[in-house]
């Protein structure tokens, strides 16, 4: 079973700079801006659209429970 949960929900939570006037996503260009997103469950799937990044796509940072915080690149796969 999926579930799609919109940056409205709120089991999400946005800080810094956002532009949150569309319905359908939150976009940034802000720096030290991140989400945080309550959640439980064995798997959790990200979903950015990078229509408008060209190369270098933006990396994010992903921490999980308190452990350790892993870097990963968003590309258009």
């Amino acid at each position: 079973m999926q579930n799609f949960y919109s940056y409205r929900d709120p089991s999400v939570r946005l800080t810094g700079r956002w532009d949150t006037r569309s319905d359908s996503c939150a976009r940034t260009t802000n720096p030290g801006a991140y989400f945080e997103i309550a959640w439980k469950g064995s798997i959790l799937e990200l979903v950015f659209d990078l229509e408008a990044n060209e190369h270098p796509y933006p990396h994010i940072l992903i921490q999980t429970d308190g452990g350790a915080i892993q870097e990963t690149s968003l590309d258009r796969r």
